[in-house]
């Protein structure tokens, strides 16, 4: 919904307060919550403080990948088995080498993609996903 910033946090504040002045609809302040996503722990208790609610937590997951939280270190190495399972059922196919290429472009490609335009991918392995 915004920036996570000291700042936008209390316009947000400012501005859903004012609103509840002028409807009646008063937020319970105390029973709400706030989600972040990939938000220094400090930033999250601050700005929780200034709007006076709780620290909501996103427990879920889109797409295969941890909503709200930095995959933990076995995600990428369970990518990695990915390309390696699927690069396994493919050598012993009957399938041409044309079809083979096609196959590792669009599927074994497209397995990081969404992963990487989320989270920085360790080091350790880029190389590995180099190699392969």
């Amino acid at each position: 919904m915004g920036k996570a910033t000291v700042q936008d946090a209390r316009s947000l504040k400012k501005a859903l307060d004012s609103y509840g002045f002028a409807s009646g609809q008063i937020i319970n302040w105390s029973k709400s919550f706030v989600y972040f996503i990939n938000t220094p722990e400090l930033r999250k208790i601050k700005i929780s403080n200034i709007l006076g609610c709780k620290l909501g937590s996103l427990l879920a997951s889109y797409l295969g990948l941890p909503l709200g939280q930095d995959p933990p270190d076995t995600f990428w190495g369970t990518l990695v088995d990915k390309f390696h399972k699927n690069l396994a059922s493919w050598k012993g196919s009957l399938l041409s080498q044309a079809v083979k290429v096609q196959l590792l472009k669009s599927t074994l490609q497209s397995i990081p993609l969404y992963a990487m335009s989320l989270f920085r991918i360790p080091t350790k392995y880029v190389e590995v996903i180099e190699k392969l």
